[in-house]
């Protein structure tokens, strides 16, 4: 169940413990969001490349020809190409839990890490899904949070609350984090 990943020992504090770590599900994968996307993308892929044809073949200026060649590259990415970035997102993502925080590293594009101290977790929440896998959720549920999680969709400005995404089996580490939780003492 729990993988080790040095790649957090660098960021432990003296003294403190780590107590899982792991990775989201590999590979390819639908999420939720993918429903509305899915055909959403196949209607404008048929559209963009329609209109690509068209523009091509017609006299129009260069302007408008590099136009349409944008929209069939936006088609291309909302079809195919943002699985392969989902892929890769949660290829060089990791999470921890230690005695005292949440840990969060991710690093696609550039490496980030995200640090909750475990004590101050007002909210901490269970999204679990028919096969088993599911989420953590650290922080407040953002009612349409379903449109910008995974799938490889830019966040858009949205800053939903930090998660353990597609984990193979949340109830465990989701019961540990909260064991763990009930040990420390409480904030002020």
């Amino acid at each position: 169940m729990s993988e080790t990943h040095p790649i957090f020992q660098q960021f432990l504090n003296p003294g403190e413990k780590l107590l899982w770590s792991g990775k989201p599900r590999q590979g390819f994968l639908l999420h939720r969001s993918d429903v509305f996307f899915i055909p959403f993308s196949i209607v404008w892929a048929v559209i963009a490349v329609w209109l690509e044809y068209g523009t091509l073949a017609s006299l129009l200026p260069l302007e408008n020809k590099l136009w349409s060649i944008f929209s069939v590259f936006v088609a291309a990415y909302i079809l195919v190409l943002r699985f392969l970035v989902d892929a890769a997102y949660r290829y060089f993502s990791y999470y921890a839990f230690t005695d005292q925080r949440i840990l969060i590293h991710t690093g696609l594009f550039k490496t980030s890490l995200i640090s909750l101290p475990l004590a101050d977790q007002k909210e901490i929440h269970l999204d679990s899904l028919k096969n088993g896998s599911g989420n953590i959720i650290f922080g407040p549920l953002d009612p349409k949070g379903w449109m910008y999680t995974g799938g490889g969709w830019p966040r858009m400005g949205q800053n939903p609350s930090p998660a353990f995404e597609m984990l193979k089996e949340p109830q465990i580490i989701y019961k540990r984090i909260e064991q763990q939780r009930k040990r420390l003492p409480k904030a002020a």
